[in-house]
């Protein structure tokens, strides 16, 4: 079912390309600048590190952008993110539990996905700083790989009774590792920042429209396979992210 959210989100991006779109005049009027390549980085992840901060997927791109008229640029990027998360299930909600022995779950999720994407973008050329409004369409590979070990502790009296991995019941594990193809789609808005003639840095937000269906699977059992993945249909908001841009 097409959620109402997303439908609201995609009326106002296409609004606010409307509206910038419709405020740049006949760009004929206008000339070509001298350099009309531009390379461009992801800088977000650095600048949360910078912040003593951690990004929950951090997103590395690094694209490449030709400037074919005076008010737009085509663009091909490529991206790479990657999302780990570690859980333990903690001692109030053990997953068994006797006199001497308790059993905990460790929870390993790798997640990461990959894409080639191509676009154009639109900005007003008589504006050192000018808003840029653009959309891309890619394809790309998306693989997560999710383990759960199970440990039996036990008490030990040799240790004050502190909870040690017993000796006497072995640990067990299980995973699941599922490889996804992608299509994607995204809208962007941002507001570019001149510093220099050939420097420059875009604040930006991409919302994308993703379409993924499994293309490899691999259990460590049947038992591990409770969920088949299958095609899905999803919209990620995303965050604000900064680039930094080389204009040659």
């Amino acid at each position: 079912m097409f959620h109402p959210k997303l439908l609201l989100c995609a009326l106002f991006v296409l609004f606010m390309v409307e509206e910038g779109l419709g405020q740049y005049d006949d760009p004929v009027e206008y000339t070509m600048p001298e350099d009309l390549n531009t390379i461009g980085f992801n800088l977000t992840p650095a600048a949360i590190l910078v912040m003593n901060s951690q990004q929950f997927s951090p997103r590395w791109s690094v694209f490449y952008k030709r400037q074919t008229a005076p008010n737009h640029k085509y663009r091909f990027q490529y991206h790479f993110e990657s999302r780990e998360k570690y859980e333990l299930l903690q001692y109030e909600s053990p997953l068994a539990w006797s006199d001497t022995t308790i059993t905990l779950a460790y929870d390993t999720r790798n997640h990461r996905n990959q894409d080639l994407r191509v676009g154009i973008e639109f900005f007003n050329p008589l504006e050192k700083n000018t808003m840029i409004y653009g959309f891309d369409v890619g394809v790309g590979i998306w693989e997560e790989f999710d383990e759960r070990v199970e440990v039996p502790y036990w008490n030990d009296p040799e240790l004050n009774n502190q909870p040690v991995p017993s000796p006497f019941e072995a640990s067990s594990s299980s995973y699941a590792d599922v490889t996804w193809g992608y299509f994607v789609a995204d809208f962007s808005i941002g507001h570019k920042f001149t510093t220099k003639k050939q420097f420059n840095f875009i604040v930006q937000w991409t919302p994308e429209i993703i379409y993924q269906w499994p293309v490899a699977e691999n259990y460590s059992s049947l038992i591990a396979r409770e969920d088949p993945p299958t095609d899905a249909f999803f919209f990620r908001l995303r965050g604000i992210e900064l680039y930094m841009n080389i204009v040659f």
